[in-house]
């Protein structure tokens, strides 16, 4: 029963990422002048690169102190309430392309 459990959480995540990038970058794009799109392309993708052995180690660390299914469980916890952070945003909503 976890195997196909698994597929289909790969399946569906995998689908959601697409549409994330795509929406992402088109939002980016839109909100950045051309001439400065590389710039923020390159800091974009030093960011996450960057943040991914990081991430690994910490997660790595926390599942050695604390135990593989408690980490799991408090990481999959954070990942539902990721999006908070955005909507309690001080930033005013976007409304239209000012370039």
């Amino acid at each position: 029963m976890a195997i196909p459990f698994l597929m289909l959480s790969w399946f569906v995540q995998s689908l959601t990422l697409i549409v994330f990038n795509i929406t992402q970058v088109s939002f980016r794009q839109s909100l950045i002048p051309g001439h400065l799109q590389g710039r923020l392309n390159a800091s974009m993708r030093f960011l996450i690169c960057s943040a991914l052995p990081i991430g690994s180690f910490l997660g790595g660390a926390a599942g050695e102190a604390f135990g593989l299914l408690p980490t799991v469980v408090l990481s999959s916890i954070g990942m539902l309430f990721a999006f908070l952070w955005i909507l309690f945003s001080l930033y005013p909503p976007y409304e239209s392309n000012p370039h």
